[in-house]
């Protein structure tokens, strides 16, 4: 059942991760996520020692937080099937954390530590005011940490958007979070803005191609393999409203 503000079910996240195939790791092999990769190291700071992913099934975040700068990786997710997935994964690949459960729809009150970074990535959109869980995120961070949350940017481009359309459950379970709303709720916030701007050149596997038919999701397979290899041998750096998969903001808490 759907709590008033948000745009999809507990079932529907228990459901998404319930058959997913361990471990999951940062796929360093998309160029979307390399570019990510480059982006957040430009201003992580050599002190920084704990990160906290919110929404954080299967563990891929906690992955890539811990195993290339060695941070205490922690977790939080608000259903105990997805706590059950990522402890699975985090003892797999050996993962320094751990998984709790948490609600980020309600405002922090228990003595939880303060995190350098905190960390949300396709979670945002799924609520229909996003003000109050924006500011959740803050209640976890501890001052000059690093705030980073990423949204798709699916509905605003026509070529995610024509695919994205075939799954309607998945389709009306998020909506649109532009640059400006995030840019919005950081200065909200006070907090000092980095970086706030699509990212990645293109990734169709942003789009959840499960519904689609087996023929057309082997073509998602072959254009994505492509795309990568092309992205990778021109070295092409154009983000785009059009092409780009995530919208991405970076921002510091003072």
């Amino acid at each position: 059942m759907k709590k008033k503000n948000e745009l999809t079910s507990k079932d529907f996240w228990s459901n998404s991760w319930k058959k997913v195939s361990l471990p999951v790791q940062y796929s360093y092999r998309e160029y979307a996520y390399q570019t990510i990769d480059k982006t957040i190291s430009a201003y992580l700071k050599k002190d920084y020692k704990t990160f906290l992913e919110i929404g954080g099934c299967p563990g891929r975040w906690a992955d890539y937080f811990f195993h290339k700068f060695n941070l205490v990786s922690d977790s939080m997710d608000y259903d105990e099937n997805n706590i059950k997935i990522t402890k699975q994964n985090y003892k797999l690949l050996k993962i320094k954390g751990r998984a709790f459960l948490g609600d980020i729809t309600k405002k922090n009150k228990k003595n939880y530590q303060k995190y350098d970074v905190v960390l949300s990535d396709g979670l945002l959109e799924h609520f229909i005011n996003s003000q109050d869980v924006f500011d959740n995120h803050l209640t976890y961070l501890r001052r000059g940490g690093l705030l980073i949350m990423g949204v798709p940017n699916i509905k605003k481009s026509w070529l995610y958007n024509h695919f994205a359309k075939k799954d309607q459950i998945a389709y009306n379970g998020y909506r649109h979070i532009s640059r400006k709303e995030l840019y919005h709720h950081a200065q909200r916030n006070n907090l000092k803005i980095l970086f706030c701007n699509y990212i990645g050149v293109f990734n169709i596997g942003v789009v959840h191609s499960y519904k689609l038919s087996f023929i057309t999701q082997k073509i998602f397979v072959g254009v994505n393999l492509l795309a990568n290899f092309l992205l990778k041998m021109f070295k092409i750096k154009k983000e785009t409203k059009i092409f780009s998969p995530y919208i991405y903001i970076i921002a510091r808490k003072q």
